[in-house]
């Protein structure tokens, strides 16, 4: 049964790859989806990879969007192009788009403090600003203990920050880089302070309807989602449904739900100019550094090309490093029960979106990611060839 995936592809249900502008894109859709199935009879084989849903993009437009394995270990129910997963930390630079919108309508101030934004936050050993939270390098602290297990509903942003609301910084802001997820919670609460709207509401309003993004939204868990996979985890080499949690703690920074063609045409957002004006899309994918000069690998919210390659180094994967330029920007994300991937490449106009429902699947969807950069960057080179 786990070698068995479905291909169901395209937002409108076609049963071929989804082609644009003829026969150039035609042809690499056709080459992603070879190399794409390929591998899926090889990943689908292991207790790690359960279920994978997958879309590509090039200059804009989805060529290959399909889903694999299962939504679900106990009931056999097939993944599809429509199978809603979770985004965990790609939920950030959905959030990063959010402040680009409220920064382009002169309602957010990345460099004052906190409290300009969120007046009871409690106040500090040192101010922090949205533009050192965006980075990772204000000194909220991260989880700890049972926090990421969390099964607590929280019916406000506001009520989310009292967790850790009160706990110290961990260090001076702008001094170093320390990965945080509540500090994007605290960044949702200073835009609905910026904005005058609650947060879930400018999200809706501002990123969502605009993009026609109308499979994505917060993981309610008192609301009904339809087509909402079952998450999974690996104990003893054994594949079992994960436990549950309840998100609403941090809807920016890991909250979110929704398809991979939902977040294929986010990322397409971010190619070029148009959803955001040029100085805001630049802005919010320029990496940013700390006090001493020293770069932080982090833009506002998203990830840059090096600390892709930091990844790979770490994995032993260097060599794959050939299929992305500088001006990558990306993000992975973690849930429980759950792994996602967008990468943005800007050079060759690509997109690539997956999200998978087990926890121990992000190697798997780390190397889909990049095979399908390197076909696009040899597609390009093909193209301009022959032109």
């Amino acid at each position: 049964m786990r070698a068995i995936f479905i291909l169901f592809v395209g937002l409108l249900g076609l049963s071929q790859p989804l082609t644009a502008d003829g026969e150039t894109h035609s042809s690499l859709a056709e080459k992603i989806e070879h190399t794409i199935t390929g591998h899926m009879n090889d990943l689908l084989s292991s207790p790690e990879v359960t279920g994978i849903t997958y879309a590509a993009s090039k200059d804009g437009k989805i060529i290959f969007a399909s889903g694999f394995g299962l939504a679900d270990i106990n009931t056999k129910e097939l993944v599809t192009s429509v199978t809603k997963m979770r985004t965990g930390s790609v939920s950030k630079v959905y959030t990063a788009a959010l402040i680009g919108k409220l920064l382009a309508a002169g309602k957010l101030d990345l460099d004052q403090a906190i409290q300009t934004y969120i007046p009871n936050f409690p106040e500090k050993k040192w101010a922090f600003t949205v533009r050192q939270l965006s980075a990772h390098m204000a000194g909220v602290r991260h989880y700890k203990g049972n926090e990421f297990s969390s099964t607590k509903h929280y019916p406000s942003v506001s009520e989310g920050l009292t967790m850790f609301q009160n706990d110290p910084l961990e260090f001076e802001p702008s001094t170093k880089v320390s990965y945080t997820s509540h500090g994007w919670n605290v960044i949702a609460r200073a835009l609905e302070g910026a904005g005058k709207k609650p947060f879930l509401e400018q999200m809706q309003q501002q990123i969502f309807t605009p993009l026609a993004m109308h499979n994505s939204g917060p993981e309610d868990v008192t609301k009904t989602i339809n087509n909402l996979a079952s998450f999974h985890e690996v104990k003893d080499g054994v594949t079992q449904i994960a436990p549950f949690v309840d998100n609403s703690y941090k809807w920016a920074g890991g909250g979110f739900i929704g398809t991979a063609s939902d977040m294929a045409i986010f990322g397409n957002a971010h190619l070029n100019a148009g959803f955001h004006d040029s100085k805001t899309l630049t802005l919010l994918s320029t990496k940013q550094t700390i006090k001493d000069g020293t770069p932080a690998a982090f833009a506002i919210g998203w990830m840059t090309a090096s600390n892709m390659r930091t990844r790979l180094g770490n994995y032993k994967q260097l060599h794959q490093a050939d299929s992305f330029s500088d001006r990558l920007i990306w993000h992975a994300g973690g849930s429980m029960g759950a792994v996602a991937l967008l990468l943005v490449e800007p050079k060759t106009q690509t997109t690539v979106a997956m999200m998978a429902n087990n926890s121990s699947s992000f190697p798997a969807l780390v190397m889909l990611g990049l095979e399908t950069l390197k076909l696009a960057k040899q597609h390009v080179a093909s193209t301009a060839h022959k032109k």
